[in-house]
């Protein structure tokens, strides 16, 4: 005869009160090692199965865990925690296409002037020379180094003379310029007198010096234009008349006497000719580009800075200039190391194209000096300059220097500007939820508090507003929308924060996050949006958007949900497999529970024993007391424990029907404080001591 009411089947009393907490606060991971022990079966006795004091955290595994979804704050109050790390990505450098291929500059300059460095030379007229030209004064040779009286003289065609050092030119043609003859007498009379320049190479050409009554040691000077005037080197000039009054009394007579002739060319610019060319600017231009930089949508936008990461300046020229020179390219407003930029590419007089490209890597432009506006701008000066020759250099009106300056392949690594007052489309996703127990609950559950956080990582220097879309939906295909307002983008203010990482937080006070949580959303949750740059207006240079080539806004997802459960009445369904011997030697058994509750949940549960393969319930379910929550205040926080002593008899029709059984179908209710106005607070501590004991009656005549 057997006495035994097999443990299997006594065990569903044990997990009653386990199922209760399990399915309240936690995901399902509960630990009941501590309530089992040893049982010894006598016929109608008492005995005490367990008895414990325990702290929630005893029912829950893995709270400290970082991988569970249940966490407990410093507070010690629970807390379901879930992330999504990523679920938005957006790559800043699209928001400014900046042109990659731009020709900046393209111009041809005829060099069909070219200065002339100022030239003298000298030439004289020695009393030795004059005295064999004029016959009247041949008589002056005897006097040579004595004194004498020196005679009035009148006559023309005095004699042809040459001058030294003019080296300057072989043949040319002004533009325009002068020459000036300065004549110093050195005589030891007063004297009058014409000189014609006359070029053999160039018969059209004829100028005149006329001094008048230039006194003994004094100086005089002519000036004539040398405007469309050809001469060569082979210069003459014929003194095509002399006159003197002579003097009254005795003169030193020194046949080495000159007039001393002094030629001077100045403001010279030839148009053609063999010429020696001096050190010289041909021509020199400023202006300034403006980039056409489009944004997002294709609109434009307004660069104020940028930072070159790499590219190139390709300069072209294109000489027929027959002298080495420079063709200079300078970007005033692009500084590297402090300096500005500054290109030059080198021509040698004998080739005719040249092709140079510099880096531009590493420059810094500032594009707000323009004439007109104060962004996309970029200033320049442009130069032709040749060179000092050594030798004589040929000279034509068709001249030309032609050149281009393209900026090409150029990929900017760093912008500041106007980004526009653009917006973006989140592409729409979705992502599971997975809130653990939670999703178990049958009833009007809601957590008052629940936060959805968006954690935002920005390297994007541009304000924006996150207009967010959210639309939960659970297992029975219900759907309830998040209805968030829109919120503010944390973003880097300066380019010194670099990135920063900060959150949206969407609580109860800006969405509908409450009844989104209690739909509960554990299908999936679709999401989609738009970001909306510049909400508040242009940016200007004092507090300019900012992005570099690298700039990115990343967006992940948290769910906080404290449990903080609020609710007049929710059920938890479960079924328990059963498997025992034949227990009809048993009159009745009877559960016996002193419970002593730190939870803040009124509990009850109910069972049915049922066929678990057809689904046949056998006799009425058996309802336990309420067990009462603990004591809180207004706001839900923990104040004592209630202690509950109840009893659950089966009698032995139920036994019976516990013996056809091989499950039983579970029902725990639950509800929070105050008709469920007040949110139960489940915290780790909370403390729970329970005692328990089994009254089995035997039936000895079996």
């Amino acid at each position: 005869m057997k006495h035994m009411f097999g443990k299997k089947k006594l065990w569903f009393l044990v997990v009653l009160l386990g199922i209760a907490l399990l399915n309240s606060c936690s995901t399902g991971e509960f630990n009941f090692d501590k309530m089992a022990g040893p049982v010894n079966w006598k016929p109608a006795l008492y005995l005490p199965l367990a008895h414990g004091n325990y702290t929630v955290q005893d029912f829950v595994d893995k709270i400290d865990d970082p991988d569970s979804l249940l966490q407990s704050d410093s507070n010690n109050l629970l807390h379901i925690i879930y992330t999504e790390d990523s679920i938005y990505q957006f790559d800043a450098a699209g928001m400014v296409n900046f042109p990659a291929n731009q020709t900046i500059q393209s111009d041809a300059v005829t060099v069909n002037s070219v200065q002339l460095a100022d030239a003298s030379f000298t030439s004289a007229v020695t009393l030795d020379a004059l005295t064999l030209a004029v016959p009247s004064l041949t008589p002056l040779r005897a006097y040579d180094g004595q004194s004498a009286q020196f005679p009035s003289a009148s006559a023309n065609n005095a004699g042809s003379y040459y001058p030294t050092g003019l080296n300057s030119f072989q043949q040319v043609t002004f533009q325009n310029g002068t020459l000036s003859l300065t004549m110093v007498n050195n005589y030891p009379v007063e004297v009058s007198a014409t000189f014609t320049l006359v070029d053999p190479l160039n018969p059209g050409t004829s100028l005149q010096f006329v001094f008048s009554n230039v006194a003994s040691g004094g100086t005089q000077t002519q000036t004539v234009s040398l405007a469309n005037v050809s001469l060569s080197d082979q210069l003459r000039f014929d003194l095509t008349s002399f006159s003197t009054p002579g003097s009254s009394t005795a003169v030193p007579i020194r046949l080495a006497d000159e007039l001393q002739l002094n030629f001077q060319i100045t403001n010279a610019v030839l148009s053609q000719g063999s010429v020696m060319i001096p050190d010289q600017d041909v021509s020199s231009t400023s202006g300034e580009y403006t980039f056409s930089v489009n944004g997002l949508n294709n609109q434009p936008v307004k660069v104020f800075k940028t930072e070159v990461k790499s590219g190139v300046l390709a300069v072209d020229v294109n000489s027929t200039v027959a002298a080495a020179g420079r063709v200079r390219i300078e970007l005033p407003t692009a500084m590297k190391n402090g300096q500005p930029a500054v290109f030059d590419i080198l021509t040698d007089g004998t080739q005719i194209s040249y092709h140079q490209e510099f880096d531009l890597s590493g420059y810094t432009i500032d594009l707000t000096q323009g004439a007109n506006q104060n962004y996309n701008v970029l200033p320049y000066t442009s130069s032709v300059h040749l060179f000092k020759s050594t030798g004589y250099v040929n000279i034509n009106p068709t001249d030309q220097v032609s050149f281009s300056a393209d900026m090409n392949n150029i990929q900017v690594g760093y912008i500041e500007g106007d980004l526009g007052q653009e917006s973006i489309t989140i592409d729409p996703g979705s992502f599971q939820f997975n809130i653990g127990g939670l999703s178990n609950l049958n009833g009007n559950v809601q957590l008052p508090n629940p936060k959805l956080s968006l954690k935002v990582t920005s390297s994007v220097g541009v304000p924006a507003t996150l207009n967010a879309n959210f639309k939960g939906y659970n297992t029975d295909g219900q759907t309830a929308d998040l209805n968030p307002s829109p919120m503010a983008v944390p973003y880097p203010t300066s380019r010194a924060a670099g990135t920063i990482t900060d959150t949206i937080t969407y609580d109860n006070t800006n969405s509908d996050i409450v009844n989104f949580i209690s739909l509960p959303p554990d299908d999936k949750i679709e999401y989609s949006g738009t970001v909306s740059f510049n909400p508040n207006g242009p940016a200007d240079p004092a507090t300019p958007n900012f992005i570099t080539d690298q700039s990115k806004l990343m967006v992940g997802l948290m769910a906080d949900l404290p449990l903080e459960i609020q609710s007049q009445g929710f059920d938890i369904n479960d079924t328990l497999d059963v498997n025992m011997d034949n227990v009809n030697q048993v009159d009745s058994v009877t559960l016996v529970m002193n419970i002593t509750n730190g939870i803040p949940l009124d509990f009850q549960f109910e069972m049915a024993f049922i066929d678990t393969v057809s689904g046949t319930q056998y006799g009425n379910p058996i309802s336990s007391e309420t067990i009462s929550a603990a004591q809180t205040d207004e706001q839900g926080n923990y104040q004592q424990p209630t202690i509950t002593q109840t009893e659950i008899v089966l009698s032995p029709e139920q036994i019976s029907d516990l013996n056809q059984s091989n499950g039983i179908a579970l029902k725990v209710h639950l509800a929070s404080p105050n008709q469920g106005l007040t949110p139960a607070r489940i915290y780790s501590d909370s403390p729970l001591n329970v005692s328990l004991g089994v009254k089995v009656r035997a039936n000895l005549n079996n």
